[in-house]
Order: structure tokens, then C-alpha cells, then sequence
């Protein structure tokens, strides 16, 4: 064989490689949402490898080929519906130029959630969709961003963000506490007695201004400015883990 055909076979060779990356992104894409439209419908625990096959239009051994299990299929869900999150968030901070703030960008935070209703279900620790999924990575991913929450609010006091004499880990527990009875109140308010979501997101957005914000307004391009890099990490390392299991599967 000659050196031109030893080239021409690589290029081919490479051709086809990138084909075939093509054709595993959109088949793991549609395994996704499939697996996002099941978890809805029936939950976790009634969902199974077939019944995503048979949404996805596409074998169950297919399926094997990106997932090794079900429970690795929706840490995957779960880890791209945080990065599609996380970039809506940082959207709305490079375009907010003139007006921005920390609490404007918690009540932006809360306000796009229903739009996540996988990432609501996990704050909201809901058995109904993930069920016995929850003895295992949800609860944990869950709880590592809540220990994550004190070390951000004290890098915005240091920078004078908020307001330096407050305990940091109060306000820590009382963002919890808002955020978590406000996806959860449904249990206790029936919805057509509560006024529209917005309205109350934006009632608890003022709250936070008037107790957490110095009163000269605070450094806000400090607090962006931790902000967008806090982001950027978090979805580095979301990237980074979905590439070490795509590595993983690959071997």
C-alpha cells in the first residue's frame, strides 16, 4: 500500500468516526428525552429499559450502548438538565448588564425552575418520580449543593455583596427554606387558591433585597462576578463527569 492510500484510508477512517459521533449524540439525545418523558409519565421505579426503547424508537441493546444501567441513564438526564440550567443562568447574566444583583438573579433562579421539572422533583425530593433512585445519587448531588451554599454566600459577604454583620449560615437556611416551601406549597395550598408563581417569587425577591443588601446597594459586579465563575466550575465538572462516563462506556 502506498502512502497516498495509507492517507486516503485514515481519512476515510476519520470520516466515518465523526459520523459515527454524530449518530451517537442524536441517538443518546432521543434516548434522554425519552427517558425525561418516562420518569414523568410512570416514575423511576415503573420505568424500564424496554419502555425507554420503545419510546425512543430504538433497541434496548442501543440503549446499553451509551448506559449501563438505568440508574446511570438518569444520572446522565439529570446531569444535562443541570448544564441546560446552568446555561439559561448564565444567559440571563451576560445579558442583564444594567440592572444586575445577586437577589435578581436568585429570584431568575427560582422563577425558571418550573421549566426544569426534573431538577424541581429533586429539591422537591419527589418519591412519585424518582423514587428508589433517591437512595443513591440524587439525594447526594441534593445535599452536596446545599453544604456548597454557605462557602458562595460568605465569598459575597467578604466582597460586600450582602450585608457583613449577618450569619451566614442563617441566611443559608432561610434561602433553603424559601426556595423549598415555594416548589413545595402545592402539598398544602391547592392551586387554584395561590396567587401566580412569579408574583411570589418575586414578593420573596424583595424580601431578601430589603433584609440581606447593604443599603448603599453592595459591590454588585463583585457578586456577578463570583457568580459567573461558581457557574462555570459547576458545569465544567458536570461536563468533565459526562465525558469520564462516556470514556468509561466506550472502553
Amino acid at each position: 500500500m502506498t502512502r497516498y492510500d495509507k492517507l486516503v484510508k485514515l481519512s476515510r477512517k476519520d470520516s466515518m468516526g465523526k459520523a459515527s459521533k454524530s449518530e451517537n449524540k442524536t441517538r443518546e439525545k432521543r434516548i434522554l428525552d425519552a427517558t425525561a418523558r418516562l420518569l414523568l409519565r410512570y416514575g423511576y421505579d415503573k420505568m424500564t429499559m424496554s419502555d425507554i426503547a420503545e419510546e425512543a424508537g430504538i433497541s434496548k441493546g442501543a440503549i446499553y450502548l451509551h448506559y449501563t444501567s438505568k440508574e446511570t441513564l438518569v444520572d446522565g438526564l439529570i446531569n444535562r438538565q443541570t448544564i441546560e440550567y446552568a446555561d439559561e443562568i448564565m444567559t440571563i447574566l451576560e445579558a442583564d448588564t444594567d440592572n444586575w444583583s445577586f437577589i435578581g438573579l436568585y429570584r431568575h433562579a427560582i422563577a425558571i425552575l418550573p421549566r426544569y421539572p426534573l431538577l424541581t422533583g429533586l429539591i422537591r425530593t419527589s418519591k412519585e418520580i424518582f423514587g428508589s433512585y433517591f437512595q443513591r445519587t440524587a439525594l447526594d448531588m441534593m445535599k452536596l449543593k446545599r453544604r456548597s451554599r454557605p462557602e458562595m454566600l460568605k465569598m459575597m459577604q467578604q466582597a460586600g455583596v450582602i450585608r457583613a454583620d449577618l450569619d451566614i449560615k442563617l441566611v443559608a437556611y432561610t434561602m433553603d427554606y424559601m426556595a423549598y416551601g415555594l416548589l413545595n406549597v402545592e402539598d398544602i395550598v391547592p392551586t387554584e387558591e395561590a396567587p401566580p408563581f412569579g408574583d411570589v417569587v418575586n414578593f420573596f425577591a424583595e424580601i431578601m433585597e430589603k433584609t440581606l443588601i447593604p443599603p448603599d446597594g453592595g459591590n454588585q459586579e463583585a457578586g456577578r462576578a463570583i457568580i459567573m465563575q461558581l457557574i462555570s466550575a459547576y458545569k465544567a465538572q458536570l461536563v468533565a463527569q459526562e465525558e469520564s462516563q462516556a470514556s468509561k462506556e466506550m472502553e
